[in-house]
């Protein structure tokens, strides 16, 4: 069991919930069982991170554990995630533009993928795809859709050229 926050591999998956490190790793935290199981399905889990000894993974003290939440709720088990973003095509696409609260990516992701958009492309000034928040709020259809931070002037271009038909609200 490791207690210690100067642990090297803690200290290297602790630094996950910030953005820049998500972004130089390709990694992220998921938490929950549900998350965690539907990360598995999909191929992304790297390395499952528990306090609970009857579950299987690396084992650390409650203390660490509670180091990596970033919300009130904390889990009993995490997982460590590689990015995985693989083009999905699709005739229907949703575009965030400036949508900052994580929450409401979240949802907006979750809603996407119930009514089959499987493409979205998020303005630069969006929140982050891989923020805690978003994840749990997607409930998982994070790992349903595909995803672009772009231009949006430059995209909503390319797509007007490529025949999409382009609605706003």
């Amino acid at each position: 069991m490791i207690t210690s926050r100067q642990n090297e591999t803690i200290k290297k998956y602790l630094k996950l919930k910030q953005k820049k490190y998500r972004d130089q790793t390709s990694q992220f935290l998921v938490y929950g069982d549900h998350l965690i199981e539907m990360a598995q399905k999909r191929g992304s889990v790297e390395l499952i991170i528990t306090s609970n000894p009857d579950k299987e993974g690396l084992l650390v003290s409650k203390p660490i554990m509670d180091e990596f939440s970033q919300t009130e709720t904390t889990f009993d088990t995490l997982a460590v995630c590689n990015k995985t973003n693989n083009l999905i095509k699709s005739n229907k696409i949703l575009v965030l533009d400036d949508v900052q609260n994580p929450d409401n990516v979240g949802a907006l992701i979750r809603s996407a993928s119930a009514f089959g958009f499987k493409h979205l492309i998020f303005s630069l000034k969006s929140a982050d795809f891989y923020n805690e928040k978003t994840i749990r709020a997607s409930q998982g259809a994070i790992f349903d859709v595909y995803h672009e931070r772009v231009d949006l002037a430059n995209r909503i271009k390319e797509l007007k050229e490529d025949g999409y038909l382009i609605v706003g609200a």
